[in-house]
């Protein structure tokens, strides 16, 4: 199994590795005639996807898969740092609770809303005059922008976000 992931492995920050799994069953399926795609591979499919889960940064999943599902994507079968899970749609924001840090690559008028019970916000990308600090600034909401990296922190994280410094501390 080693030699499978030494590849994947030696990768750096400047070299993204990307891995794409599907479930699927044998007749072409990712679900039961039922609908259920729940456990459809089996119990060796799932320790490997665990595996799999244990070594990357973030899981990017559809908003239809999170609001149907709502999947915890972690690591339970196969131990270690549970990762990210990201969903590129302010329309379903997934486990974001009022007070909150709304974690996000960029944003436009859409998040708004998520602004409201924001305790604070960490974006990847943005300036001084991005939309993600103007609402902020006219809310009263901490921000930190352009904070590479930030959407590969595991949902649940502790964050510190610090507005008048510019920082954001994990702890």
């Amino acid at each position: 199994m080693d030699a499978l992931f030494a590849p994947f492995e030696a990768g750096t920050t400047d070299q993204p590795f990307v891995i794409a799994q599907l479930g699927q069953s044998l007749d072409g399926r990712i679900a039961t005639l039922s609908g259920d795609s729940k456990y459809i591979n089996g119990a060796s499919a799932l320790d490997h996807l665990h595996r799999l889960r244990a070594r990357v940064d973030a899981v990017v999943v559809g908003v239809g898969t999170v609001v149907a599902d709502d999947p915890l994507l972690t690591v339970r079968r196969a131990g270690g740092r549970n990762p990210a899970r990201v969903v590129l749609d302010p329309n379903h924001p997934g486990s974001l609770e009022p007070g909150d840090v709304l974690v996000c690559p960029i944003t436009d008028p859409s998040w708004t809303p998520l602004f409201l019970s924001a305790g604070a916000v960490a974006c990847e990308s943005g300036s001084i005059q991005s939309h993600a600090a103007i609402i902020a600034r006219e809310l009263g909401v901490p921000a930190v922008l352009s904070v590479a990296g930030i959407t590969a922190v595991a949902d649940g994280t502790q964050l510190c976000v610090d507005g008048d410094r510019g920082t954001v501390t994990v702890g």
